[in-house]
């Protein structure tokens, strides 16, 4: 007996222990499900495998059975993982509630305070890694999970990429390079084979610089230029990004960042200690509620194109039409959406990537809402869906995050319909209609009911599992301490 989840795109078969309830997030490789593990009655999460390549399959099992001997808190918990009947790997891991770092940090920088806490339970974690000689390679905001949103219950995920110290079989050819750019090492950048956890500290060293400062410590108008300012070691001082933070706090930062492994702290442990040393010293101020200065972004100073910031999107996908008339109708679709202020860039596939160049996150959710229902009239078969979430813009295009989720919310979507995510949804003024199907958020009017034929649809104060959790907040970030 197997349990089934199904969709245009694939069915999926495994284990009659887990109930597939519905698709929660989609990558390159793969897709992770919410699922209900029927022998606990729990919710659980299964990541299941797309992809076959002899490097993907090996980081896959690696993954398993690197979870399967770490037992923290602050480490996603492994459940199982084996090979469904149609021989597809699977991975079940503890479902989580709430938002990643990074979806946090879309409205605003962290106090101090709460910054260190979140410092020392990563470290923690990690020392409980490294003392298995397991180095992530990946430490960055997205892979960074606050349950329940909240800053002091925090999980490490995604060990796709992490590696033994002392494994002498490699997944990567000498040479190349892991992780990501902007939260890399200099070793990993340089596609060093002998990484150990002062590569990990080096990461979370930018994450926190970023959670402090609103931007991260290197940039560049590239992936390749931002991986020549890491390695030419340029990071900025973070006192001149934030002023009023401690000393010690900036001081272990810029430790942290130090280019060479040799002169970073060596410990994850030692590391988690200090910045507890640093935890309660802050602790004090917050119970008497001091502030830290808000942060200003000096005017007129442009950012690199590779600077990730917030960014509403809209991707449409439409209808079939014969060949001799897709242009002209993507023409007269072009001439809607532009007249509504809005930005357009073809994808192909009969695919459109849909901006509005405006000051904050409302506004761009406001008009791509609006042109949204303008679109439809136009087009009523066209599948339409919104999203909010971090981008880097290269080349005119957003890359990242943003575009990883637009795609998966299309997915699986009723022709007619506009689907929205939690974080465009909260930016939404409420004369807009939103309510949920099929465990997604369905953008209905600007202000009309339900009829009859949305009988099926549930109000948008049910209760519906999300990964992330965002609220509204303007592009330019302000200081917040919780």
């Amino acid at each position: 007996m197997m349990g089934f989840v199904t969709s245009r795109a694939a069915a999926v078969c495994l284990p009659d222990r887990y109930l597939l309830r519905k698709q929660a997030g989609k990558g390159g490789m793969g897709a992770v499900y919410q699922a209900l593990d029927r022998r606990t009655r729990a919710l659980v999460a299964i990541k299941i495998l797309r992809s076959q390549g002899t490097v993907e399959l090996a980081r896959f099992d690696q993954e398993a059975r690197v979870l399967a001997e770490l037992s923290h808190p602050g480490i996603v918990r492994y459940l199982d993982h084996g090979v469904t009947a149609t021989g597809t790997p699977y991975l079940a891991m503890e479902w989580l509630e709430g938002e990643t770092l990074e979806d946090r940090l879309l409205r605003g920088t962290l106090g101090p305070f709460e910054a260190v806490r979140v410092a020392c339970l990563v470290l923690e974690a990690l020392a409980v890694a490294h003392a298995r000689h397991i180095v992530h390679r990946d430490i960055k905001p997205g892979n960074i999970f606050l349950v329940g949103r909240k800053l002091d219950n925090v999980r490490l995920i995604d060990f796709g990429i992490a590696r033994r110290v002392v494994e002498s079989k490699r997944l990567t050819r000498s040479g190349s390079t892991v992780g990501t750019p902007l939260y890399a090492s200099p070793e990993q950048a340089r596609g060093r084979a002998d990484l150990d956890g002062r590569a990990d500290i080096f990461s979370l060293g930018c994450v926190l610089f970023e959670a402090l400062a609103g931007e991260p410590p290197f940039s560049g108008d590239s992936p390749l230029e931002v991986m020549l300012s890491v390695c030419a070691g340029s990071a900025p001082a973070l006192s001149a990004k934030r002023t009023g933070l401690p000393k010690a706090l900036t001081s272990l930062v810029r430790a942290m960042l130090a280019p060479d492994p040799a002169q970073r702290p060596q410990s994850a442990a030692v590391l988690a200690g200090e910045f507890a040393e640093i935890l309660r010293g802050l602790e004090p101020a917050r119970q008497a509620g001091g502030q830290a200065e808000p942060l200003v972004h000096e005017a007129g100073g442009e950012r690199p194109a590779s600077y990730p910031s917030a960014l509403v999107a809209m991707l449409v996908a439409l209808s079939n039409v014969a060949k001799d008339e897709e242009r002209a109708r993507v023409a007269e679709v072009r001439r809607v959406l532009e007249h509504a202020g809005c930005d357009v860039d073809r994808l192909g596939d009969r695919r459109l990537l849909v901006t509005a160049d405006l000051a904050t996150l409302a506004e761009q959710a406001v008009r791509l809402a609006a042109a949204a229902f303008a679109l439809r009239e136009l087009e009523p078969a066209a599948r339409i869906a919104i999203a909010t979430g971090r981008a880097t813009v290269l080349e005119g295009l957003p890359t990242g995050p943003l575009m990883d989720r637009l795609p998966a919310l299309l997915e699986g979507q009723d022709a007619g319909t506009i689907r929205v995510d939690d974080a465009t949804r909260r930016l939404l003024p409420t004369r807009f209609v939103v309510v949920t199907a099929q465990g997604h958020y369905c953008l209905l009017a600007g202000g009309a009911t339900m009829d009859a034929n949305r009988r099926h649809l549930t109000p948008v104060g049910t209760p519906i599992a999300t990964p992330g959790q965002l609220s509204a907040r303007p592009r330019r970030p302000s200081v917040t301490d919780g």
